[in-house]
């Protein structure tokens, strides 16, 4: 049987994994969206790698997906 602080180190633990895995999604939603925002005003690609801090050839597979 597990103790009660087992538990709860488990607990903490899953939260912590949780809340990065939350952070990455919503960085990486911001940065499609900014993307994408870039792109209808006709930034150029290289210029948006750049800002985005994004190779091109990713740039590209964000922007057609």
């Amino acid at each position: 049987m597990q103790s009660f602080a087992d538990v709860e180190i488990k607990i903490s633990s899953a939260e912590e994994k949780g809340l990065k895995q939350g952070i990455e999604q919503g960085v990486s939603l911001a940065t499609k969206n900014i993307a994408l925002n870039l792109a209808k005003v006709g930034t150029p690609l290289s210029f948006m790698a750049l800002a985005i801090a994004l190779s091109e050839v990713t740039l590209n597979q964000l922007l057609n997906n």
